[in-house]
């Protein structure tokens, strides 16, 4: 069944937490957003509850501890590394320190090593199993955001294209 009403609250939970990490705006903005954020996620919860089966996202498929560990991972990896590859080009374009094809050049060795990795996940996923290598390749995610998170805006470029590689590697570990 189609969940429209599940469809139009996430969308509106989830614009409205971008809008609130989006600086300018205003503290009062800010906050404003976030609560609205945090009340379409209510109401969003509500209706997929109403919804049962028919669901977006049926709330009963949270209650097997490898989907809800899947998600939480998965959610994890999505905010962390989309938002890094999102805002860190923007960083480098607002700050001139790269054109917008020198940044856009720049994430090739993430997107290179996403690439790589993931072509060997899967058979790397049945040696080591699926938790290890889900909560390995977050862990390996968030030590490129923590390398990113020491640089000045992107710079040195060195130190943000080894945070940059680390993510894709970590992303590629998650795929399989």
């Amino acid at each position: 069944a189609f969940d429209a009403g599940g469809q139009v609250l996430g969308a509106a939970a989830l614009a409205a937490l971008v809008f609130a990490a989006i600086p300018g705006g205003g503290a009062v903005a800010h906050v404003a957003a976030l609560a609205v954020a945090l009340a379409a996620f209510a109401l969003f919860l509500a209706q997929e509850r109403r919804a049962g089966e028919g669901a977006l996202v049926p709330p009963a498929l949270f209650a097997a501890p490898g989907f809800a560990g899947a998600m939480a991972a998965t959610g994890a990896m999505t905010f962390g590394i989309y938002g890094l590859v999102f805002l860190l080009p923007l960083t480098w374009l607002a700050t001139g320190l790269l054109s917008a094809r020198a940044a856009g050049m720049a994430l090739v060795p993430c997107a290179l090593a996403f690439f790589l990795v993931s072509q060997f996940s899967a058979t790397l996923s049945r040696r080591l199993g699926l938790r290890a290598m889900t909560s390995g390749g977050v862990a390996v995610i968030a030590c490129g955001l923590a390398v990113i998170a020491a640089t000045d805006a992107g710079r040195p470029l060195s130190l943000a294209e080894l945070g940059l590689l680390l993510g894709g590697i970590g992303m590629g570990l998650c795929t399989g």
